[in-house]
C-alpha cells in the first residue's frame, strides 16, 4: 500500500482542509468518522515506509501535545499583535512522550482519571486534532466514535445522516443501500430514523454512530466511553459486536471507566495519568494498579475530614505496641499474595501489670479506608496473655479470601470493657493482591452450587 503523510491540516474558508500535498474536504476528518487511508501519519520526521503485513496496527511515537492557556480575550490577542514576541499564554501538556503499538487482531484498553489525555489522545489518532511532538501511524481503514454526535448534522434526518456519514467515507449509492438496513436494524431506531437527529436523545445519537461506526467494515475500531450513554440492552449488543470484532481479528483501541469491560475485551492496558504514561501491561495489572491509585486518591481528599475508626474512645496508659507485619508460611516477610494464599500477622506487644486485663483487635482495610474486616479476641473469645514482658501474638489466616486491592491492616489494644485503648499501630503491614482473571468484590466467599 502507498501512503500518505499528514502535517497540521489547516480549514480555509470553504471548509477546507490543506496540507502541503492535498485539498481534502473537511468532513473527511470529522471526529466520530471513519477514514479509509491505508496509513495515517501525524507529524514525525524519518518515519519508514510500511513494512510487511505484521507490522503494528497502530504505532505510537514519544506522542505530545501541548495546548495554549490564555487569561482571556485581550492576552491572545497582544500575542498575535506582536507576532509571538511577547508571550501572554501559560503551557498545558494533555499529553507527554506517550508510546506504544498494537498488533494486528489485538485490542487496548485505555484508563485514567478525567482530563488524563485520554480523549486528546484518539483525537490525535482520529486525525481531528495534531500532535505537537511525536509520531503516529495507523494501517488500514479505521472507524471511530469519540464524541456524542460527533460527525452529524443535527437538522438532518437519522437516514441522510447514514448517507451522508457513507458518502464522506468513500462508499457508493449502491453500497450505501447494501448496508442501510443493517445499520437501522442494528440501531434499533425504527421510525425515528426519518426523524431530524435534534429530536433525539443522547442513547439515540449513540446508538446511530455506533451503528455505522461497526457495520462500515473498519480493520481498526476506536471507541471513547460509548458505553456511557445507553441502556443497558444496547450497551449488551454493542458488547457482543466488539466480541465478534475480537473474534474477527480487528484492532481495537477502547477507552472506558468501566473496568470490567477493559479487562474482559482487552489484551493489552494502558493507564495515562496526567497527561504521562504510567503504566502499559496486562490489562488485571495496569488496571488494579489505576484504581489503587484512584481509590487512595479519593482517601486523601476525605482524610481531613475523617477520623480514625475508633477514635471517638478514650485512651488508657497501659500495654504498648511494638510492630506489626505479615509473613508467609516460611516466616518470610509479605508484602504482596494471592487470592487463598496462607499468611499471617504477627504483631509484637509490651505488658506491664499483670492485673490489667487487655484484647487485641486487627482490621484490614482496603486503601480507600473501607473496612473490610475485623479480628478480635474479645469477641471470639480468646485470652490474651499479659505477664511483665514482650509477647508476640500470631493471627493465622489458612486461605486469605481478598480479592485484587491494595491493603493495610490497622492495630489496637484495648482494655477488657473494649471501650477504651491503650495504644493503636494505624495502616500498617501493608500488602497487595495480585489480579487474577475475575475480581469483582472485594472478598470471594467459599460456596457451591446446588441444582434441584
Amino acid at each position: 500500500m502507498r501512503s500518505r503523510r499528514y502535517t497540521a491540516p489547516r480549514p480555509d474558508v470553504f471548509g477546507f482542509l490543506h496540507n502541503s500535498a492535498t485539498r481534502i474536504p473537511a468532513p473527511r476528518l470529522a471526529r466520530g468518522l471513519c477514514y479509509p487511508c491505508p496509513e495515517i501519519r501525524q507529524r514525525g520526521e524519518n518515519v519508514s515506509e510500511p513494512k510487511s503485513a505484521e507490522a503494528p496496527a497502530i504505532r505510537v511515537e514519544n506522542l505530545s501535545k501541548v495546548y495554549k492557556l490564555y487569561a482571556g480575550s485581550l492576552p491572545r490577542v497582544i500575542e498575535a499583535v506582536t507576532l509571538g514576541r511577547r508571550q501572554c499564554h501559560e503551557k498545558h501538556w494533555a499529553l507527554r512522550d506517550i508510546d506504544f503499538e498494537v498488533a494486528p487482531g489485538d485490542a487496548l484498553g485505555i484508563v485514567g482519571s478525567n482530563g488524563a489525555g485520554k480523549s486528546t489522545l484518539l483525537k490525535i489518532l482520529t486525525g481531528t486534532t495534531a500532535a505537537t511532538t511525536g509520531s503516529h501511524s495507523i494501517h488500514g481503514k479505521v472507524s471511530s466514535l469519540l464524541e456524542l454526535g460527533a460527525g452529524f448534522t443535527m437538522e438532518f434526518s437519522g437516514r441522510d445522516n447514514i448517507y451522508m456519514n457513507a458518502t464522506i467515507l468513500g462508499f457508493t449509492r449502491r453500497q450505501i443501500d447494501a448496508i442501510y438496513d443493517q445499520i437501522v436494524e442494528f440501531s434499533e431506531l425504527g421510525p425515528y430514523i426519518h426523524h431530524p437527529l435534534r429530536t433525539y436523545s443522547s442513547g439515540m445519537i449513540v446508538r446511530l454512530g455506533f451503528s455505522i461506526a461497526i457495520n462500515v467494515d473498519p480493520d481498526v475500531l476506536i471507541l471513547d466511553e460509548v458505553f456511557a450513554v445507553g441502556d443497558a440492552h444496547f450497551q449488551k449488543k454493542c458488547i457482543d459486536r466488539i466480541t465478534q470484532f475480537r473474534e474477527d481479528r480487528k484492532t481495537i483501541l477502547f477507552v472506558s471507566h468501566a473496568i470490567a469491560q477493559v479487562r474482559e475485551i482487552c489484551d493489552q492496558a494502558l493507564w495515562i495519568r496526567d497527561g504521562h504514561q504510567q503504566m502499559l501491561g496486562e490489562p488485571a495489572l495496569v488496571t488494579q494498579e489505576y484504581e489503587n491509585y484512584e481509590r487512595e486518591r479519593q482517601s486523601e481528599l476525605r482524610r481531613q475530614y475523617e477520623t480514625t475508626m475508633f477514635e471517638h474512645l478514650g485512651r488508657l496508659p497501659g500495654p504498648k505496641l511494638h510492630a506489626a507485619k505479615l509473613v508467609g508460611p516460611d516466616a518470610a516477610p509479605l508484602d504482596r499474595v494471592k487470592h487463598g494464599d496462607p499468611m499471617t500477622l504477627e504483631v509484637t506487644y509490651e505488658t506491664f501489670d499483670p492485673e490489667l486485663p487487655l484484647h487485641l483487635v486487627a482490621c484490614i482495610l482496603r486503601n480507600d479506608h473501607l473496612l473490610v474486616s475485623v479480628c478480635s479476641t474479645k469477641h471470639e473469645g480468646v485470652t490474651v496473655p499479659n505477664t511483665p514482658g514482650t509477647h508476640t501474638a500470631r493471627l493465622d489466616l489458612p486461605s486469605q479470601p481478598l480479592l485484587a486491592a491494595a491493603y493495610a491492616m490497622s492495630i489496637y489494644v484495648f482494655d477488657d470493657s473494649g471501650l477504651m485503648i491503650h495504644d493503636q499501630m494505624l495502616n500498617v503491614a501493608r500488602f497487595s493482591v495480585d489480579p487474577t482473571d475475575w475480581d469483582l468484590g472485594i472478598v470471594e466467599v467459599d460456596h457451591a452450587w446446588r441444582f434441584a
